[in-house]
């Protein structure tokens, strides 16, 4: 049986998460969703750097913004290889090129399912799925439902 993972995040991936919102996350993450997950199932990441929130087994391909197309997951990887440094992170600068070519950087990609890029996030681990109709009081964060 696979895990899902629940990771939300800023949208802004240079933006950093104070005590208080942490705390107004958290607090809605377990209102809102009963008996189904508990604060220590809540786990806090700061990654320093920027990282790649990925969508674990439910990543299918990254598209282009403009027109849709299907980006070479080769070319994809390479653009990430490039623009990423295990004392830094991602610094997003990095630009790939579409066929209709629309050039855009790697945190403006189409990804489907849904990844992002962050400096931080919290994560919930939950056996059933996760209400997050709640999220509209928090118009900055962003989620990324994760299977492993």
């Amino acid at each position: 049986m696979s895990d899902t993972v629940f990771k939300f995040f800023p949208l802004d991936p240079r933006r950093k998460l104070g005590d208080e919102e942490l705390s107004g996350i958290r607090e809605f993450l377990v209102n809102e969703n009963g008996s189904s997950i508990d604060c220590e199932s809540i786990a806090v990441h700061d990654y320093g750097g920027i990282r790649f929130i990925d969508c674990g087994l439910n990543f299918e391909r990254v598209r282009c913004p403009k027109c849709g197309s299907d980006f070479d997951i080769a070319i994809w990887q390479d653009a990430m290889n490039t623009d990423y440094s295990k004392e830094n992170g991602f610094e997003l600068l990095e630009a790939i090129t579409c066929t209709c070519k629309f050039s855009a950087k790697l945190h403006a990609l189409d990804y489907q399912a849904p990844c992002s890029f962050a400096s931080m996030c919290l994560t919930v681990s939950v056996v059933s799925h996760l209400w997050t109709g709640w999220l509209n009081h928090f118009p900055w964060i962003g989620v990324v439902e994760a299977r492993y």
